[in-house]
């Protein structure tokens, strides 16, 4: 027990500072995609019953997704209530228990040095502190990822098994670490011996059994409502090169590299390497600078425009991330087979995760499942380039990288559900619907570009009413309503005409952080 909290304080800690923190969180409403589809799907579950069948959920509400993060939350709903406090606990307790299998991944793979940068690294993330109280499902989906990953490593087929088939009924992208750990396993058939077989033939089980599942899945999805995919995504997969490299570019070096100046954990770590490189005389280290080069040209205006130079350079970019991988997994710096496995693997996740969301539907916080391993490298590489030079090196890009950390938090000014402004916007929200509900406007013709915001006037279960009263007469269209409300949180590209129009005044307005939100009414004859 002595040696098991000497080894975890800080995890404990951790932990138990993060969830503090974020207990005012659990009390708010649910806001965008939380209040519409996936609080309504979730609810649709809790009053319909459990299941896993598609159909058992409207498909408008679970967007045809597996529904195996519905079932969870609606479980978790029928012994501890739907409240916003008991639903919000439901997504927070993920967050603590992803947090711990980083921390163990960390701990048990590489050292207890990995293991607390790769935690504090996750912890300190903007995008993880905002969606860790979220009821979406991305935070299940990068934990599961996790799961399944380090279980493979290490040889728990039986794991690796179960949180695989977790991970594909959650949502279809972790089919990725489906695909990426089934290609490893077919390459490791190469050792086969009768000796081995049984060995081989778990690992092969623990990928094949969750495809069958996923199959089953497809297949009851096809017969039940007609479609694999939900049609909505299934028509925005990209097929044009130019519109795929836009997203890649935007993927690969915006919301990986440069968003919440990640740049600077990056850069850090390749400078160490290139210090171990040149006083160690391990050049195939310098080859850490090529993918580094290529984002920086992929950034800002000075990337590639041309179809074909695009193409090079994204052909250029994989063979880089191949040629880092080889010289960084050597046995000469990482001797345990496990150690290199989890490089190789988790390089070769995110390089095809980020092509998979390249290509499809896409929005920042699905990145968590790629983000969040590619800080735990940014620690294994950190560790090991500081104890093959000066281990104090360490320590001073640790130190480094907790200041970056601190001040993109501080300096957070995006407006969108990863960002920090998600609280007070939810806060702006609730002020706008607080003034037509202490104005009895429930019969009052109301205009409201936001589909959200219409959703919050007229569904209970989405926190912003205080009780079960709905306003009656809620639409997009403006004509000639009694009540209009604009914000920039969703912005209506009808403001100005708003703003204008003749016969209409001002009578609400309130701003927080770089938001506000406005309600014109009416004049009265």
């Amino acid at each position: 027990m002595l040696s098991f909290l000497k080894s975890r304080w800080v995890l404990l800690i951790v932990i138990t500072l993060f969830s503090i923190f974020k207990i005012h969180h659990l009390y708010y409403p649910y806001f965008w995609d939380e209040s519409w589809p996936y609080a309504s799907a979730v609810a649709y579950m809790f009053n319909h019953g459990i299941s896993l069948i598609p159909g058992a959920v409207d498909p408008d509400l679970s967007r045809g997704h597996p529904l195996f993060f519905h079932a969870a939350a609606a479980l978790w709903g029928k012994i501890f209530g739907m409240s916003h406090v008991s639903m919000h606990s439901f997504a927070l307790l993920i967050s603590v228990l992803f947090l711990v299998t980083i921390y163990e991944a960390g701990l048990k793979i590489f050292n207890k040095r990995v293991a607390i940068m790769s935690l504090l690294l996750v912890v300190t993330q903007v995008l993880f502190i905002v969606q860790s109280a979220f009821l979406l499902l991305e935070m299940l989906v990068a934990l599961l990822a996790l799961l399944s990953l380090y279980h493979y490593i290490k040889g728990n087929y039986l794991q690796t098994g179960l949180y695989l088939s977790m991970l594909f009924l959650t949502k279809e992208s972790g089919l990725i670490m489906g695909f990426v750990l089934g290609i490893d396993a077919l390459l490791s058939l190469r050792t086969f011996t009768k000796a081995t077989w049984k060995d081989h033939a778990a690992r092969l089980l623990s990928i094949g059994v969750p495809c069958i599942l996923m199959g089953i899945f497809f297949l009851l999805q096809k017969h039940i409502n007609g479609w694999y995919v939900l049609p909505l995504y299934s028509q925005l997969v990209e097929h044009s090169w130019s519109n795929f490299w836009h997203v890649f570019s935007k993927v690969a070096s915006g919301c990986m590299y440069v968003s919440d100046y990640r740049y600077w954990y990056f850069l850090t770590a390749a400078a160490i390497t290139v210090y171990a490189a040149i006083t160690k005389k391990m050049y195939g280290l310098f080859t850490i600078l090529i993918p580094v080069a290529l984002i920086y040209l992929m950034t800002g205006e000075q990337g590639p425009r041309g179809h074909w130079d695009s193409f090079f350079h994204f052909i250029g970019l994989i063979v880089s991330f191949v040629l880092l991988t080889w010289f960084i997994s050597r046995p000469a710096l990482f001797p345990l087979l496990a150690q290199r496995k989890f490089i190789v693997l988790t390089m070769a996740f995110i390089s095809c995760f980020i092509i998979f969301s390249s290509m499809n539907f896409f929005t920042y916080r699905y990145l968590l499942a790629s983000i969040i391993p590619g800080l735990m490298l940014v620690a294994v590489i950190t560790d090991k380039m500081a104890e093959q030079t000066k281990p104090k090196l360490f320590f001073v890009a640790f130190g480094l990288m907790m200041t970056v950390s601190a001040y993109a938090y501080i300096n957070d000014d995006g407006n969108g559900d990863t960002d920090r402004s998600a609280f007070y916007n939810m806060e702006l929200q609730q002020s706008s619907v607080d003034y037509l509900e202490q104005h009895n406007l429930y019969d009052a013709l109301i205009g409201a570009g936001s589909y959200l915001q219409r959703i919050h006037l007229t569904d209970p279960a989405t926190g912003f009413l205080r009780g079960n009263k709905t306003f009656k007469n809620v639409d997009w269209e403006i004509n000639h309503p009694d009540y209009m409300i604009v914000d920039n949180i969703e912005p209506d590209y009808r403001y100005d005409q708003i703003k204008n129009r003749p016969g209409y005044s001002l009578v609400f307005r309130k701003t927080k952080g770089q938001g506000w939100i406005e309600i014109y009414r009416k004049n009265q004859k």
